[in-house]
């Protein structure tokens, strides 16, 4: 989905102000996310005259992400957080396999109030600055690696839940669905995070 530079540089900006604005009251945290992740990519769309022996490429692979942000004390978060996903084969040109590469970094607001009991929700909106690499193996290849490469924004979407182990300490289980110009991507994760409450 191709977004106008004006909506990319509003979210963006948004972002950052809260972020900047309300960093007296709010609590820095750290996390990270391993999970499961779905890459469905059209091959049509992403090679343009490369010759690809499929039409599409839908594979499950290893996900992980990395992220930082600000919890401010209505429940507010502010995000910028680090996606990759393992890279999967495919058919490229006429004999040799291939390889696709997919990485994103995101910036996003959210939401996770405080719960009554242990357990909390989580939701972020942002947008997700995605990478896509199709590259041709070297494996009976005598020439260059062949390599086609794809980028762009896409609104990102990521739901969840909470179990606060501690105060500061929180494990949880998301979804997160981000679409490309090409396809999209989906990951189902357990990540944990780590609040620095005073």
């Amino acid at each position: 989905m191709k977004l106008s530079p004006f909506f990319r540089h509003t979210v963006v900006a948004t972002t950052l102000c809260c972020m900047a604005n309300s960093a007296s009251a709010s609590d820095f945290y750290f996390g990270i996310g391993l999970g499961s992740g779905e890459l469905d990519v059209n091959t049509r769309r992403l090679f343009a005259g490369v010759d690809a022996n499929a039409d599409s490429i839908d594979e499950s692979v290893i996900a992980g992400e990395v992220m930082a942000g600000l919890q401010f004390e209505n429940g507010v978060l502010a995000e910028i957080a680090r996606d990759d996903f393992d890279s999967v084969g495919f058919p490229f040109a006429a004999l040799f396999l291939g390889r696709l590469e997919y990485g994103a970094t995101r910036v996003s607001a959210g939401y996770a109030p405080e719960p009554a009991g242990r357990f909390g929700f989580v939701g972020k909106l942002g947008l997700s600055f995605w990478g896509i690499d199709a590259v041709e193996s070297p494996f009976l290849n005598p020439g260059d690696e062949e390599r086609v490469s794809r980028d762009g924004q896409s609104l990102y979407l990521q739901l969840g839940g909470e179990f606060h182990v501690t105060k500061r300490w929180r494990l949880g289980v998301s979804y997160d669905l981000a679409d490309t110009d090409v396809g999209n991507a989906r990951a189902l994760k357990l990540n944990t995070r780590y609040v620095f409450k005073p």
